[in-house]
């Protein structure tokens, strides 16, 4: 328990193979530091939150992703010793919450039953029939935080498979980070994400003022750089309206600032 609480921090388990630790996985990085952590674990009564607050208040977790440390690249380029913070993209789940949260529509109602969203009328053609998928009446619940949703065996959500949702039908150790067309495709082209972004340049408008400082804080936590307001106006043109507002909401959706974590 304590490798797969690091491993969702990090990546990457103190032990790369968090399903065998037997003869035919690999061997641990840091072997006193997985002891330590395991007994810690069993000390403060089995907590998992106290694992995660351990783990995430630690100088490694809050380590810069920079490669700023002289030589060390060419010693561990892989940062099997942690040298440096992991560059993470975010999983399909936490991308659309986070997508959702910036668009301000995020819906974070506890506990409930399963949340079914009204897919594409693409996504639809694949069933045979609407009634598989019969989506949540209360529009409300389509903005459910992603653990909430319905999952489905026999139709994957396109957006969570782009983005490496594992298949539901089988044990998944560890998953897949790819970096693939198909999903700039998604978050660009994509209807949920069209949507979001016409939603966040409504609330935008509505609550007035500098229309590029609200876009960046919303979107990327921080107020927008001479760089940044200057790109903006390139996307925003001259006559700036809430439909080209809604183009610089969707562009921010597709930084790399957005996507991944430092």
């Amino acid at each position: 328990m304590a490798n797969r609480v690091w491993h969702w921090h990090f990546g990457r388990g103190i032990v790369a193979t968090p399903n065998d630790f037997g003869r035919q996985g690999e061997e641990p990085s840091h072997r006193e530091l997985l002891d330590w952590l395991a007994a810690e674990f069993m000390a403060k009564g089995w907590s998992v939150k106290s694992l995660h607050r351990l783990i995430m208040t630690s100088e490694t977790y809050r380590r810069s992703s920079s490669a700023s440390v002289a030589g060390s690249v060419a010693i561990d380029a892989n940062n099997m010793y942690l040298w440096r913070g992991n560059r993470k993209r975010l999983e399909a789940e936490s991308l659309r919450d986070a997508v959702l949260a910036a668009s301000g529509t995020l819906n974070t109602k506890m506990g409930g039953r399963p949340v079914i969203p009204r897919l594409s009328k693409e996504e639809y053609t694949t069933m045979w029939a609407r009634s598989q998928w019969p989506e949540s009446l209360d529009e409300a619940e389509h903005d459910r935080r992603s653990v909430y949703l319905y999952v489905k065996r026999s139709f994957l959500m396109p957006m969570m498979t782009a983005f490496d949702s594992p298949d539901p039908s089988v044990s998944c150790a560890r998953r897949d980070a790819t970096n693939v067309a198909p999903q700039a495709l998604t978050l660009m082209n994509g209807q949920f994400t069209t949507t979001q972004a016409r939603r966040m340049a409504a609330g935008i408008v509505q609550k007035g003022g500098d229309w590029t400082e609200q876009a960046f804080r919303m979107g990327l936590a921080h107020a927008p750089t001479a760089r940044d307001r200057e790109q903006a106006r390139v996307i925003l043109g001259a006559a700036p309206d809430e439909a080209a507002l809604a183009r610089l909401c969707l562009v921010l959706f597709n930084t790399n600032e957005f996507v991944y974590v430092d």
